[in-house]
């Protein structure tokens, strides 16, 4: 199994909600599973939408990969020997405007915005910006790349992960097993 759990860094340190995956990260590690960390050197410029009513500003690339090297340091910490950095904006940054809306070809602007938070949102005619509707296509696709079969990732991830999930299938590979983890409210 190719095991992949991803950290946005738009702050410089772990919370509490990355708490219950890490475990699971642990133990598919102390399994020698191969896993892969994904830091969003490229969407957590952007800033995923999951879970936020609001939009999130646009974050200068330099920041967030002091951020991602600073989380590094503490998942060095907190993990045991045996799992991989990968940053996404190794992929995106090379990727080619054609190539990246033949991805986004792939869903309709109304399937985008069924995301529970979207929904919510426009519920509360609060705004919802065009690029926000892309970052589930950036995640998705970093499981493409890496040719994922499990990810893990917390209950506000399902609308990637169904992306992510639709991405392989049009890629033909197998759609990833998503293990999904409670959010620790607080």
């Amino acid at each position: 199994d190719r095991i992949k759990f991803g950290i946005d860094p738009t702050f410089d340190r772990l919370h509490l909600g990355h708490l219950v995956p890490l475990r699971l990260v642990k133990r598919f590690i102390e399994l020698d599973h191969p896993v892969t960390i994904v830091l969003g050197t490229f969407t957590a410029q952007l800033g995923d939408p999951s879970g936020k009513d609001a939009t999130r500003p646009i974050l200068y690339a330099e920041d967030v990969l002091k951020n991602a090297n600073k989380i590094e340091v503490q998942l060095n910490k907190i993990l045991p020997k045996g799992w991989k950095r990968w940053d996404n904006g190794e992929l995106h940054n090379n990727i080619k405007l054609p190539e990246f809306m033949q991805l986004a070809a792939k869903f309709t602007t109304n399937f985008m915005l069924s995301r529970d938070a979207f929904q919510k949102r426009m519920e509360e005619s609060k705004p919802i910006a065009l690029h926000e509707l892309l970052v589930p296509i950036c995640q998705g696709y970093d499981s493409v790349a890496l040719l994922s079969n499990v990810e893990i990732g917390g209950q506000d991830q399902l609308f990637n992960f169904q992306v992510a999930r639709q991405l392989q299938v049009d890629s033909n590979l197998s759609p990833q097993t998503c293990l999904m983890c409670p959010i620790i409210r607080g």
